[in-house]
């Protein structure tokens, strides 16, 4: 009998697929978080950034603060990177504040040093990486060592159904170039994917990858549930 080797939010391909009401509440989402967003005025030029790229910052933000909950709800404490500096701060109680400031978090669990690092170019495989897990410290962090990789996963949040199948596609090339890269010097890091919109034959291809173990974990990032449960499985790798 076989035996899911993955996890507790995912019991059959069915719960990948993004239903119609979910699409529907992501475009609402997006409007009000762009609105929110250009409100602030978080950095210059926001107001001429496609909504393609607002839209992956959003999501982006998204998992993050579900694993700094995730991190803080546990009593663990965090450290976030400047993306400016690069210089290494303390986590304070308003952790959601360093969002657009930061380009990583470090903490420890069970006496492992962990470095989440977003949207970083892996040297080994010469492409960004949306997120990068890390057996390191901040201050022993080297992006060039492909054995302190632990993990590396792609988000794809755009929210349009008819463009679903490319943005899948585009994604799983970039995860077979991670594996064949890390393949190439013995080193196997897990691999995940994230994705808003979900359609039923993508959902399919992403069930028989995670059974035949290609894919590590993923998760529908319209499922609180699901993007909760993928966030503490990386807290805990």
């Amino acid at each position: 009998m076989y035996r899911r080797p993955f996890h507790r939010h995912l019991h059959s391909q069915d719960d990948l697929v993004t239903s119609r009401a979910a699409t529907k509440a992501r475009r609402a989402w997006f409007k009000a978080e762009k609105c929110m967003l250009l409100r602030r005025c978080v950095f210059p030029g926001a107001a001429s950034i496609p909504d393609v790229e607002i839209y992956k910052m959003l999501v982006q933000k998204r998992i993050i603060r579900a694993i700094l909950a995730t991190l803080s709800i546990a009593g663990i404490p965090i450290r976030w990177r400047n993306k400016y500096t690069r210089r290494w701060n303390k986590m304070r109680n308003k952790w959601w504040e360093t969002g657009e400031r930061a380009d990583g978090i470090s903490w420890q669990t069970d006496g492992n040093d962990r470095v989440l690092l977003y949207n970083l170019t892996v040297p080994l495989v010469e492409n960004n990486v949306d997120l990068c897990l890390f057996d390191a410290t901040p201050k022993s962090l080297d992006e060039t060592d492909p054995k302190s990789y632990i993990a590396l996963g792609e988000l794809k949040g755009g929210i349009d159904p008819a463009g679903a199948d490319e943005h899948w596609k585009t994604a799983r090339t970039a995860l077979e170039r991670i594996r064949r890269s890390f393949a190439s010097v013995n080193h196997t890091p897990g691999t995940f994917f994230i994705g808003a919109a979900i359609e039923k034959k993508m959902a399919t291809e992403i069930w028989d990858d995670l059974k035949k173990g290609i894919l590590s974990n993923a998760a529908n990032l319209n499922e609180d549930n699901q993007v909760a449960s993928i966030s503490h499985w990386l807290c805990n790798l």
